[in-house]
Protein backbone atom coordinates (compact mmCIF):
# COMPACT_ATOMS: atom_id res chain seq x y z
CA UNK A 1 0.00 0.00 0.00
CA UNK A 2 1.16 3.52 -0.72
CA UNK A 3 -0.02 4.97 2.60
CA UNK A 4 2.96 5.95 4.77
CA UNK A 5 3.30 4.74 8.37
CA UNK A 6 1.77 7.11 10.91
CA UNK A 7 -0.26 8.83 8.18
CA UNK A 8 -2.97 9.85 10.65
CA UNK A 9 -0.80 11.26 13.44
CA UNK A 10 -2.05 14.78 12.83
CA UNK A 11 -5.42 13.69 14.26
CA UNK A 12 -4.31 12.63 17.77
CA UNK A 13 -1.90 15.60 17.77
CA UNK A 14 -4.81 18.01 17.22
CA UNK A 15 -6.98 16.21 19.77
CA UNK A 16 -4.17 16.18 22.35
CA UNK A 17 -3.77 19.95 21.93
CA UNK A 18 -7.49 20.46 22.59
CA UNK A 19 -8.16 18.13 25.55
CA UNK A 20 -6.65 17.23 28.90
CA UNK A 21 -7.12 13.47 28.48
CA UNK A 22 -4.80 10.72 27.29
CA UNK A 23 -4.98 10.32 23.51
CA UNK A 24 -4.31 7.13 21.53
CA UNK A 25 -2.52 7.39 18.20
CA UNK A 26 -3.39 4.83 15.53
CA UNK A 27 -2.68 4.41 11.86
CA UNK A 28 -0.26 1.92 10.38
CA UNK A 29 2.27 1.43 13.14
CA UNK A 30 4.27 -1.53 11.87
CA UNK A 31 7.36 -1.46 14.05
CA UNK A 32 8.21 -0.38 17.61
CA UNK A 33 10.48 2.43 16.46
CA UNK A 34 7.56 4.20 14.76
CA UNK A 35 5.52 3.93 17.95
CA UNK A 36 8.42 5.20 20.08
CA UNK A 37 8.87 8.16 17.74
CA UNK A 38 5.20 9.16 18.01
CA UNK A 39 5.39 9.02 21.81
CA UNK A 40 8.70 10.90 21.95
CA UNK A 41 7.35 13.66 19.71
CA UNK A 42 4.37 14.05 22.06
CA UNK A 43 1.83 13.44 19.32
CA UNK A 44 -0.04 10.93 21.50
CA UNK A 45 0.07 9.33 24.94
CA UNK A 46 -0.53 5.76 23.81
CA UNK A 47 -0.10 3.95 20.50
CA UNK A 48 -2.54 1.38 19.13
CA UNK A 49 -0.69 -1.32 17.20
CA UNK A 50 -2.77 -3.76 15.17
CA UNK A 51 -0.91 -4.61 11.97
CA UNK A 52 2.35 -5.06 13.84
CA UNK A 53 0.82 -7.54 16.26
CA UNK A 54 -0.95 -9.47 13.52
CA UNK A 55 2.36 -9.88 11.68
CA UNK A 56 4.27 -10.75 14.87
CA UNK A 57 2.33 -11.79 17.98
CA UNK A 58 5.52 -11.18 20.01
CA UNK A 59 5.70 -7.54 18.83
CA UNK A 60 5.35 -6.02 22.31
CA UNK A 61 7.60 -8.57 24.01
CA UNK A 62 10.41 -8.05 21.52
CA UNK A 63 10.06 -4.29 21.79
CA UNK A 64 10.16 -4.38 25.61
CA UNK A 65 13.15 -6.70 25.71
CA UNK A 66 15.23 -4.48 23.41
CA UNK A 67 14.83 -6.64 20.30
CA UNK A 68 12.77 -4.22 18.21
CA UNK A 69 14.80 -5.01 15.11
CA UNK A 70 13.76 -8.69 15.38
CA UNK A 71 10.06 -7.87 14.93
CA UNK A 72 8.52 -9.43 11.81
CA UNK A 73 7.04 -6.38 10.12
CA UNK A 74 3.71 -6.13 8.37
CA UNK A 75 3.92 -6.23 4.58
CA UNK A 76 0.77 -4.11 4.19
CA UNK A 77 -0.79 -6.82 2.04
CA UNK A 78 -4.20 -6.53 3.75
CA UNK A 79 -4.77 -10.28 3.42
CA UNK A 80 -5.59 -11.13 7.03
CA UNK A 81 -6.67 -7.78 8.47
CA UNK A 82 -8.47 -5.29 6.25
CA UNK A 83 -8.97 -7.77 3.39
CA UNK A 84 -10.86 -10.30 5.52
CA UNK A 85 -13.01 -7.56 7.07
CA UNK A 86 -14.07 -6.37 3.62
CA UNK A 87 -15.22 -9.89 2.85
CA UNK A 88 -17.03 -10.09 6.20
CA UNK A 89 -15.01 -13.28 6.71
CA UNK A 90 -13.74 -12.67 10.24
CA UNK A 91 -10.86 -14.63 11.69
CA UNK A 92 -10.44 -18.26 10.78
CA UNK A 93 -9.35 -20.86 13.32
CA UNK A 94 -6.35 -22.68 11.97
CA UNK A 95 -5.03 -26.06 12.96
CA UNK A 96 -1.81 -26.14 15.01
CA UNK A 97 0.16 -27.39 11.98
CA UNK A 98 -0.55 -24.10 10.19
CA UNK A 99 0.61 -21.70 12.90
CA UNK A 100 3.36 -20.14 10.80
CA UNK A 101 0.68 -18.02 9.16
CA UNK A 102 -0.10 -14.46 10.09
CA UNK A 103 -1.22 -13.83 13.64
CA UNK A 104 -0.20 -17.16 15.11
CA UNK A 105 2.91 -18.15 17.00
CA UNK A 106 4.81 -20.89 15.25
CA UNK A 107 5.50 -23.97 17.36
CA UNK A 108 9.13 -24.50 18.31
CA UNK A 109 10.76 -26.83 15.78
CA UNK A 110 11.35 -30.30 17.12
CA UNK A 111 14.32 -32.47 16.20
CA UNK A 112 12.03 -34.46 13.89
CA UNK A 113 11.03 -31.39 11.85
CA UNK A 114 14.29 -29.43 12.00
CA UNK A 115 15.75 -28.95 8.53
CA UNK A 116 12.45 -29.67 6.77
CA UNK A 117 11.17 -26.11 6.42
CA UNK A 118 9.53 -24.88 3.27
CA UNK A 119 10.37 -21.87 1.15
CA UNK A 120 7.61 -19.65 2.50
CA UNK A 121 7.95 -16.98 5.21
CA UNK A 122 7.84 -19.52 8.04
CA UNK A 123 10.45 -21.80 6.46
CA UNK A 124 12.73 -18.90 5.62
CA UNK A 125 12.45 -17.53 9.15
CA UNK A 126 13.24 -20.97 10.59
CA UNK A 127 16.24 -21.29 8.29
Amino acid sequence: MQVPPGYALFIPGAIRAAVDLPVVGVGRFKDPLQADRALAEGVCDLVGVVRGQIADPDFAGKARSGHATDVRTCLSCNQECVGRMGLNAGWVHREPTDRTRVGHRAPAPSSATRGRGGGGPGGLQAA
